[in-house]
C-alpha cells in the first residue's frame, strides 16, 4: 500500500512552481512607471484522475485497489507463533503465499483551491516588478473497503472442515480478511503514518518574485525578457501522511522567459509566444525510503534531491476592443526532467520513477479593462477581470484537470 504515496502528486500542478496562471496568454507589456496593480487570482480544480508514463488515464484510487495476498496475510500477523503456524497450513494446504484472498477498493477524489495577491510595479517604463504568494487550500476525500474472493472463503472452509478441525484459526482468518482495512491502518499507525482519511489543510504556498523588461517595441513587433526566484516558502510533503501534497517543493527556482508580440495592425488583435526554463535547485527534505519489497515498515531520512528543470512554451491570439472587451485563445506545452534522489538504489529507483512530467494544453480567456474607460473619464478608478479555462489535451505523468482561473485587479 506504500504506492499510495502519489495518490494526490496531482496537486504538483499547483505546488512547488510559484502561482497557478494561463501560461498561454504571456504578453510583452508592462506598467507605466510608478503605476501599481493589485490582482487577486483564484484558481480551483477537482481531480480524480491522472496520467501514466504512456498517456493512459488511470484512477486516483488506482494504488489503493490492489489484492490482498496469503503472504501479506502472513507477514502482518504480529503473534509469531500464530504466523508460524498460518505459514505452515499454507504449505500443508497447498496454497501458493502469492495467492489473492481478495482485494480492497478505494475512491479517491482532490479538490484544489488558490487564492494569490498578486502587487505589480512598474519601475521604470520598461522594466516591471512583481511578487505573488499563493494560498493554498487542499482536501482529499479517501473511501477503502475490502471484499474477500472465493481462495479466501476457501481458505476459512480448509481451516474449519472436520479434517482440519481448526474452528479458532478459521474464525481468526475470517475476522482478518473482515477487518482487513482497519488492520492496515493499524499497520500504518505502527510505522508513524496517518491513517488513511480524510484530508485537509490550508496554508501558503512559495514566494515568487520576478521582474519583466520590455527589450524592444516597435508597430509591428514587440519583445520582453521576465526572470525572477520563486522562494521555498511553502510546506513540503509530510512524509508520515500517504495522502498529503505540499504546498512548495522545497527547495529554489530561478526562472527566465522570453517573448515576444507581434500587433496585427489596427485591429486589436495580438500574436504572442514565449519559452520559459526553470532551473529548480537542489535542496534537501525527509522522505521515507520505499522500496519495491516494502513500502509501509520503512525508515524516513534527510536526503538531498534534485527535482527536474522545466520548460514552458506556448503561443496565443489575443484580441482587445477600443471598450475594454478582451478575449484570447492559446496553446501551451509543459515539460518537467526527471527527479534525483540521493539516497540508496533501491529508495531512489521508487522516489524516481515516473518524475519526468508533460502536458498539452488548450487554454481560452475572456475578460473585461475598465483602462479605455478610465482613459475616458467614465470611470473613476481603472480595473481589470478575466476568466481563464484549461484544458488538457494530453499528458505523462500529470493530473487530469479542468482548470478555472478568475483574475480581477485594480490599478493605483
Amino acid at each position: 500500500m506504500g504506492r499510495l504515496f502519489w495518490i494526490v502528486a496531482c496537486a504538483a500542478a499547483f505546488g512547488g512552481a510559484g502561482v497557478p496562471r494561463a501560461y498561454a496568454f504571456e504578453d510583452t507589456r508592462v506598467m507605466p512607471r510608478g503605476v501599481r496593480r493589485l490582482s487577486l487570482r483564484m484558481v480551483t480544480s477537482d481531480i480524480k484522475a491522472k496520467t501514466s508514463p504512456s498517456g493512459d488515464r488511470m484512477e486516483l484510487s488506482k494504488p489503493l485497489n490492489k489484492d490482498l495476498k496469503f503472504k501479506d496475510v502472513v507477514k502482518s500477523e504480529d503473534n509469531p507463533t500464530k504466523r508460524n503456524l498460518t505459514k505452515g497450513f499454507l504449505g500443508y494446504a497447498d496454497y501458493d503465499a502469492n495467492q489473492s484472498v481478495g482485494a480492497f477498493d478505494g475512491k479517491v477524489r482532490t479538490r484544489v483551491s488558490v487564492f494569490a495577491p498578486i502587487l505589480t510595479y512598474g519601475l521604470t517604463d520598461v522594466v516591471t516588478v512583481a511578487a505573488a504568494m499563493p494560498i493554498f487550500n487542499m482536501a482529499t476525500s479517501v473511501g477503502l473497503g475490502f471484499k474477500g474472493n472465493a481462495t479466501g472463503q476457501d481458505f476459512v472452509d480448509t481451516l474449519a472442515n472436520g479434517y482440519n478441525n481448526q474452528r479458532t484459526s478459521a474464525v481468526d482468518a475470517s475476522e482478518k480478511f473482515a477487518n482487513a482495512v482497519q488492520r492496515l491502518n493499524d499497520k500504518l499507525d505502527r510505522n508513524g503514518y496517518r491513517r488513511l482519511e480524510n484530508w485537509q489543510e490550508t496554508g501558503p504556498g512559495d514566494l515568487t518574485v520576478l521582474a519583466k523588461w520590455r527589450s524592444f517595441e516597435s508597430t509591428y513587433f514587440q519583445s520582453a525578457i521576465q526572470g525572477g526566484v520563486v522562494a521555498p516558502t511553502g510546506r513540503v510533503d509530510d512524509p508520515d501522511n500517504l495522502i498529503d501534497k505540499g504546498f512548495g517543493d522545497g527547495q529554489w527556482d530561478i526562472f527566465q522567459t522570453v517573448g515576444f508580440d507581434q500587433p496585427i495592425g489596427e485591429t486589436g488583435l495580438l500574436v504572442n509566444e514565449f519559452v520559459r526554463y526553470t532551473w529548480q535547485l537542489p535542496g534537501e527534505r525527509t522522505v521515507r525510503l520505499q522500496t519495491e519489497e516494502e513500502t509501509i515498515e520503512v525508515e524516513k531520512t534527510n536526503a538531498r534531491f534534485k527535482l527536474g528543470d522545466k520548460i514552458d512554451a506556448g503561443t496565443s491570439l489575443q484580441y482587445g476592443s477600443d471598450i475594454g472587451l478582451t478575449s484570447g485563445v492559446g496553446y501551451n506545452f509543459f515539460h518537467k526532467g526527471e527527479d534525483f534522489y540521493d539516497v540508496d538504489a533501491a529508495a531512489r529507483d521508487k522516489l524516481e520513477r515516473d518524475t519526468l512530467e508533460q502536458s498539452h494544453q488548450l487554454e481560452v480567456e475572456i475578460g473585461y479593462s475598465a483602462v479605455p474607460a478610465y482613459r475616458r473619464k467614465q470611470v473613476p478608478v481603472p480595473f481589470e477581470t478575466k476568466f481563464n479555462y484549461k484544458y488538457q489535451l494530453a499528458s505523462r505523468n500529470m493530473p487530469i484537470t479542468h482548470l478555472f482561473q478568475l483574475d480581477a485587479g485594480v490599478f493605483f
